[in-house]
């Protein structure tokens, strides 16, 4: 059975967290299955080598951005455009150099994590309901992962998710405010559940020594997005709050370590400046940065952390699944979402907040009476949600393996 696995990132560590998350998962169940992804420009051959992934065929990462354009409105310019690739390369070939031809998949898994809402261009949701309308045709299932979805007020984007819902087989939310945008679209629909992100019971990493295990530290996690997307409630006041929780980790008498979450060039740019104003303003609990390829690695050190300060979505679901409290700093609904769901609401903090707010909280994370209460909240809302998860892959499961039968 050959499953492509759509929206899957490796520069994004969050997106690549979600990937091998689900690969362990299929492998595990479906052991004999292909698994493959879409290559992009960004990923070097090796990460999807080492992850034993096919690569989906024809690509149309191969054509010039106006033809790409192009293709996402014409059936027959795509079908025009694919041709000379099929006829010219021969079907051994395909096999010798991992490929997997585009009309050979069998399902379609969407991994997407948040790309379907108004905050993203509709052409982003027009490919992927291309994709799984190409797939509904002959009768494939296509499943769309626990993710963020919505708002859908904009015209072209919510005919392009209606339409990418009329060929889904099953269509999963992972909170209340995804739900009730799908919902609206598409109404009370069978098809439609909840389930908690997959990735809070990732498998668990290769151990690797980060050379900080005996140090009590906190995490810093900058996101470039809140400098764009987010700018709208944070203006300039994000990287000052960054800097004064650093300072007040430090005073506390923990080292504050500066995560870089995502392969992003911004979100490096972003830790060093976050690092170059902290580090004067700290006498010996001195800043560091941290980093790795392994997203699953990254999750090992955050689960060291005492707590967590940050606004990568996944780096706060690797901290609240690991048992560590962590206070949001976010621009969309899903930090609110998370928060609730590990019952821990009052760690949000908003652009509308001040300084003072956020101090306040890290004062509260850094007892050690306050820390130990939250964490027993999170490993109990953690094993509460792995009900609801392990039904999710059931369904999952029972799709996929009836479409290999057939």
């Amino acid at each position: 059975m050959n499953i492509q696995l759509f929206g899957a990132g490796f520069t994004n560590k969050g997106a690549e967290l979600m990937l091998r998350t689900v690969i362990a998962r299929l492998r595990e169940r479906m052991p004999d299955a292909r698994l493959a992804v879409t290559p992009d420009r960004q990923t070097p051959y090796e990460q999807r080598a080492e992850l034993r992934l096919a690569h989906i065929y024809p690509n149309h990462q191969f054509f010039n951005p106006q033809l790409r354009k192009l293709l996402v409105r014409s059936k027959l310019a795509t079908f025009l455009a694919e041709a000379p690739y099929r006829w010219l390369t021969p079907s051994h070939a395909l096999s010798m150099y991992g490929l997997i031809d585009q009309d050979q998949v069998d399902a379609l898994v969407d991994i997407s994590g948040y790309s379907f809402g108004d905050g993203f261009h509709w052409i982003r949701t027009n490919l992927a309901a291309i994709q799984a309308r190409r797939l509904n045709r002959r009768g494939k299932p296509v499943i769309l992962m626990p993710q963020m979805f919505g708002p859908f007020e904009k015209p072209k984007v919510r005919s392009a998710f209606q339409k990418l819902c009329d060929a889904a087989t099953l269509i999963y939310a992972r909170e209340h405010a995804s739900y009730d945008a799908v919902r609206e679209v598409i109404g009370d629909d069978p098809r439609l559940h909840m389930a908690p992100d997959i990735t809070i019971f990732s498998p668990h990493g290769p151990e690797v020594v980060t050379g900080h295990e005996a140090e009590s530290y906190a995490v810093l996690v900058p996101n470039e997005r809140m400098l764009d997307q987010g700018r709208g409630e944070w203006g300039d006041t994000y990287l000052p709050r960054l800097v004064a929780a650093g300072k007040q980790i430090a005073s506390h008498g923990f080292r504050p370590a500066i995560v870089i979450h995502s392969g992003d060039e911004g979100d490096k740019k972003l830790a060093e400046e976050l690092y170059a104003q902290l580090e004067p303003l700290v006498d010996q609990q001195k800043p560091f940065i941290f980093t790795h390829q392994n997203p699953l690695v990254l999750k090992q050190f955050i689960a060291g952390a005492r707590y967590l300060v940050g606004s990568r979505f996944h780096s706060l679901v690797a901290a609240l699944s690991s048992g560590v409290p962590g206070i949001a700093l976010g621009w969309a609904h899903k930090y609110e979402m998370l928060a609730s769901d590990f019952g821990i609401p009052e760690l949000i903090h908003r652009g509308a907040n001040n300084t003072d707010d956020l101090l306040v909280q890290v004062d509260a994370l850094s007892n050690l009476e306050e820390n130990q209460r939250l964490r027993n909240i999170l490993v109990d809302r953690r094993e509460a949600m792995r009900t609801q998860s392990e039904l999710m892959w059931d369904n999952v499961f029972r799709v996929l393996e009836s479409a290999a039968r057939s």
